[in-house]
């Protein structure tokens, strides 16, 4: 006999597959939002001035691109979750950088990814607890009654962007590709 959460069948939920089908589908459209947020710190960096035109940029540039490196981590982040909830800790890590490398070198999904991947490989351990901050930044706009939600999304974004300028350096100012 099983006990606690084990024993719910969590997709026989009335609208559980329509709640996660539509969340999946805004996450991955929201995506370039994210994008938008990583412009914005480049030109606040940059001593440039900031727009709210600004915060589109990933639906203007590379937008296949940023969409399909959504999919594909969002179908990897799904993957490890459901072998339980640590792998995704230990996954995370690996795709901080996606964004960033989208934006500032215009690559490709697979570039995105194995570039990515080669460079939080080689520094683990500090990818690994950066995303635990950002994570734990993220959890505490959770537990603070979902208003924190939007207030902790500019951290992560920031934690992406730190952490490309970190290893990669800083990227050129975009403003011919606006």
């Amino acid at each position: 006999m099983k006990n606690g959460y084990e024993s719910i069948n969590y997709w026989s939920i009335p609208g559980m597959k329509t709640y996660s089908s539509l969340t999946g589908l805004l996450s991955i459209f929201i995506s370039p939002l994210y994008v938008g947020m990583i412009f914005i710190l480049n030109r606040y960096n940059n001593r440039q001035p900031v727009t709210f035109a600004d915060l589109f940029i990933g639906y203007r540039q590379n937008l296949g691109n940023i969409l399909l490196y959504s999919i594909v981590a969002s179908i990897l982040i799904s993957i490890a979750a459901m072998l339980c909830f640590l792998p995704v800790l230990f996954v995370f890590p690996l795709l901080l950088l996606g964004y960033p490398i989208l934006l500032f070198e215009n690559a490709s999904v697979g570039d995105a990814l194995s570039k990515a991947y080669n460079i939080a490989k080689n520094n683990y351990g500090v990818f690994f607890l950066v995303s635990l901050v950002g994570f734990l930044l993220s959890l505490s706009g959770i537990i603070l009654c979902f208003v924190g939600i939007v207030l902790t999304a500019f951290f992560f974004t920031a934690i992406m962007y730190s952490t490309y300028v970190a290893y990669c350096g800083k990227p050129r100012p975009l403003i011919d590709q606006v």
